[in-house]
């Protein structure tokens, strides 16, 4: 590296005067100096000062920068997730929704085929009984057919105008 071979230069020890020596490592007078060199002194002191809060401010705004795009990034992956957790939820819902519809749609379906075999069979005895009352009327008038039959024929053997039910009835009055 380059600094290995500076560093024998700077151990070289140039050679100070004792006066210098004393006025660079002593305590430092400011009001033994001349007023130009104080002025200079003070603004250097004052542009370093700046420089230095410049750049102080500067890693403060960018730390400020960094620290607010981290908990940005925060924030969205904790709304992301929240966000995915109420979709998942959504989904939940529908898909149970979805069940629940199928079920009710099932139920309703086997209400509607139990009501058609309830209706068919209702109307197969409605059939059935129209049958045997039809049946039952042909009867009744069958028999109201033989009653009047049977109702003529006594008439006519009763004043035997029929001939043949009964030797006809003489009356005699006097003999």
């Amino acid at each position: 590296h380059w600094y290995d071979d500076c560093t024998h230069i700077l151990s070289f020890r140039p050679i100070i005067s004792s006066e210098v020596e004393r006025e660079l490592t002593g305590t430092f007078d400011i009001s033994s100096i001349s007023t130009e060199a104080r002025e200079w002194l003070e603004e250097r002191i004052a542009e370093q000062v700046l420089e230095r809060v410049k750049k102080l401010e500067e890693a403060m705004t960018e730390s400020q920068k960094r620290a607010r795009a981290e908990v940005e990034s925060r924030l969205r992956a904790q709304i992301l997730g929240e966000m995915e957790e109420e979709m998942a939820s959504i989904r939940r819902r529908e898909e149970a929704s979805r069940a629940k519809c199928s079920a009710l749609e099932k139920e309703l379906e086997e209400k509607v085929r139990q009501a058609d075999e309830s209706e068919k069979r209702f109307n197969e005895e409605r059939l059935a009984m129209l049958a045997e009352r039809s049946a039952l009327e042909r009867e009744r008038q069958e028999v109201l057919r033989e009653k009047t039959a049977l109702q003529k024929h006594e008439q006519l053997a009763i004043i035997n105008k029929g001939g043949a039910v009964r030797p006809p009835i003489k009356f005699s009055f006097g003999k």
